[in-house]
């Protein structure tokens, strides 16, 4: 005699052990998603403020730490930027008299969490004065930023046989960002801007690099914005 009861607890331990099936692969599909790395384009201005009457009254540390340098990537090691975005920032900065161009470069990177992530070190020179240093970006549930940088400037006299006197400069930060986002970070001597911008690779086109430029900028410098805070170009 056919046992309807049996029949029913046999559908109902289906019907339970397809619900785990799919939640088990619904949490293997989750956690594989959340640890795949995330790309984007990352690009950096570092400039320094002609203005240095304010030399006199600072006090600096004369024995300063380089930056940790371990583990960190050089760029030549990261995909670079062809096309950037901040192209017509950087040269309304070099053709300021308040601010003299020091670094403008991108690379694409995938970004992972903080406890993961690898800083990348970026060099530049102008005559004798040189920029060193490591900038890192990871995201967790926001993006954020942390830069340690070594700027050693030439303070030497304007004789020719007079020995030239170098002084060290730190500049330091760290920020939660947004991407899409102008940010500035102010220093009294070496000021920086960076945008940090979400790669897709099979979206992005090259006439999309030129239009797709930020709105918006985080505590700007006046000589780099108009008063409705939208970047000059």
């Amino acid at each position: 005699m056919f046992d309807v009861i049996k029949f029913m607890t046999l559908i109902l331990r289906f019907k339970i052990f397809l619900t785990l099936i799919v939640v088990l692969f619904s949490s293997n599909a989750l956690s594989a998603s959340s640890e795949s790395p995330r790309w984007f384009d990352i690009e950096l201005i570092v400039f320094e403020n002609s203005d240095q009457h304010w030399m006199a009254s600072e006090q600096w540390p004369d024995d300063l730490e380089a930056p940790p340098f371990d583990n960190a990537l050089d760029l030549e090691q990261q995909t670079l930027l062809v096309t950037k975005r901040l192209d017509g920032v950087a040269g309304r900065i070099s053709r300021s008299s308040k601010y003299k161009l020091l670094l403008h470069t991108g690379w694409r990177q995938s970004v992972l969490s903080r406890d993961k992530a690898v800083g990348v070190r970026l060099t530049a020179t102008d005559g004798d004065n040189k920029l060193d240093g490591v900038v890192k970006i990871s995201v967790e549930r926001y993006l954020h930023v942390n830069f340690n940088l070594l700027y050693q400037k030439s303070e030497g006299s304007d004789l020719i046989d007079s020995p030239v006197n170098m002084k060290a400069y730190s500049i330091k930060g760290k920020r939660r960002i947004r991407s899409k986002e102008l940010h500035y970070f102010d220093h009294p001597l070496v000021s920086m801007l960076v945008l940090v911008t979400p790669y897709k690779e099979k979206a992005e086109k090259v006439s999309q690099e030129k239009t797709d430029l930020p709105t918006k900028v985080l505590t700007k410098p006046d000589a780099l914005s108009d008063n409705s805070g939208q970047i000059i170009r």
